[in-house]
C-alpha cells in the first residue's frame, strides 16, 4: 500500500486552491474550507491521527475534528470546487508512489532493460 503524507496532501491542496499556504491564521470561507479539505484527505487517506493532521497547520485535534464535521459538510454545500478536488485526489490516490518504490521501480527496469541489451548482444 502506498503510505501518503500529510505534507504531499497539504502541497495538494494548495496547489488545487491556489492558495499560497492554508497554514495561514486567515479565518476567510476559502482558506477555511482549504483546510477542512485538507483535513478531510489526511484522515481518509493517512493512518495519521487528528493530532498529527493538525500539527502541520499548527492546529490541534478538535480544530481537526471541527474541520471534518462541520466546516467540510459546508464547504460541499457551498463551493463545487472541493468536491472536484476530493474526487479528483480519489482517482489519483493509487498512482501515487514514494521515491523508495520510484527508485524499485527504476532498478526493476535497469535489470529488464540489461536483459533485453544482452539479448541482443549490445
Amino acid at each position: 500500500m502506498n503510505h501518503i503524507k500529510v505534507t504531499d496532501l497539504k502541497k495538494y491542496v494548495e496547489t488545487c486552491t491556489g492558495i499560497v499556504d492554508i497554514s495561514s491564521k486567515d479565518k476567510t470561507r476559502p482558506y477555511a474550507h482549504a483546510r477542512a479539505l485538507y483535513y478531510k484527505l489526511a484522515r481518509d487517506y493517512t493512518p495519521e491521527s487528528f493530532n498529527t493532521i493538525g500539527k502541520l497547520l499548527g492546529k490541534n485535534h478538535a480544530t481537526v475534528m471541527h474541520g471534518i464535521n462541520k466546516i467540510f459538510k459546508e464547504a460541499l454545500m457551498y463551493e463545487d470546487d472541493i468536491i472536484e478536488y476530493y474526487n479528483k485526489f480519489k482517482v489519483v490516490k493509487d498512482k501515487y508512489l514514494t521515491n523508495e518504490q520510484l527508485r524499485a521501480e527504476n532498478e526493476i527496469l535497469l535489470i529488464k532493460l540489461k536483459i533485453l541489451e544482452n539479448k541482443l548482444g549490445l
